[in-house]
């Protein structure tokens, strides 16, 4: 009798083991993205890009329906024998402030997704990565990184702020010292320095396409010349209006307020 009811409650734990092995706590565990990226794309892509082969390259940008651009590319990884890795970069229109890199192992099977802010968030040290999922080589997910608590101290997150940019005008004050810089490189010494108003340099500004805010979701050049970092309790945010120059901002990171305005000259060539 005693060797019977250990035979039925060996048999039992061993249903129970494997009832755990396929419950949807286990299985949960394992997410598998079977993404994969056309080997044949790159099939006859050169190592090293001239005039000479330039017309003949494959076709290495896609415009989907929706105008979304997705960009191929290819790479060596030194750390991997050399060993040829893919890239796919895809970049929704405006006003999508956001994209994503598809980074693929050899055998084309998904090694990487990196969901990015499209202008530059330089915060380390993930800077623009705001979430990254790793795979292993079977296309199982090995790692999820969310970087979103770098703004859980400020009453203005990220998003908000992104928010905020795109209803605050380019400046509402001009610094004195400031002035002359202006005159020079964005109005070519053409008028008084008197004139020189916030009024009068967002009209200047239009007349180059700008709409007169810090940020232009719907400008896809806009959306990427910007700038912003977090330090202590304060935005830093800088416009690139190149060839004119930069403004840069300091906004409060509790109350949304913009607490200084100012201009940069452009040394770029």
């Amino acid at each position: 009798m005693k060797n019977i009811l250990i035979t039925i409650f060996l048999i039992i734990l061993s249903s129970c083991n494997g009832q755990d092995k396929d419950s949807p706590a286990h299985q949960k565990e394992k997410i598998m993205n079977s993404e994969t990226i056309d080997l044949g794309r790159f099939k006859n892509y050169p190592d090293v890009i001239t005039e000479a082969n330039e017309n003949n390259m494959p076709k290495m940008e896609d415009t989907l329906s929706d105008g979304t651009v997705v960009k191929y590319s290819k790479w060596e990884n030194k750390e991997d024998g050399y060993k040829i890795y893919y890239r796919k970069m895809i970049t929704p229109l405006p006003p999508s402030l956001f994209y994503t890199i598809k980074d693929f192992y050899p055998s084309g099977i998904i090694e990487q997704e990196t969901n990015s802010f499209i202008g530059t968030l330089a915060i380390p040290p993930f800077y623009n990565s705001l979430s990254v999922k790793e795979y292993d080589v079977d296309g199982n997910l090995k790692k999820t990184e969310v970087n979103s608590g770098f703004d859980a101290n400020m009453k203005v997150k990220f998003k908000d702020l992104l928010s905020l940019l795109q209803k605050e005008a380019i400046i509402t004050n001009v610094k004195d010292q400031d002035k002359e810089k202006l005159r020079f490189h964005l109005f070519d010494n053409q008028i008084d320095i008197n004139e020189i108003t916030p009024e009068r340099i967002i009209q200047k500004l239009a007349a180059e396409k700008y709409n007169g805010k810090i940020l232009n979701a719907n400008s896809d050049v806009e959306r990427r010349n910007i700038t912003i970092s977090l330090e202590a309790n304060f935005w830093k945010v800088t416009k690139d209006i190149y060839p004119f120059g930069y403004f840069d901002y300091t906004i409060d990171a509790n109350t949304g307020v913009v607490k200084s305005t100012s201009y940069r000259e452009d040394k770029r060539p």
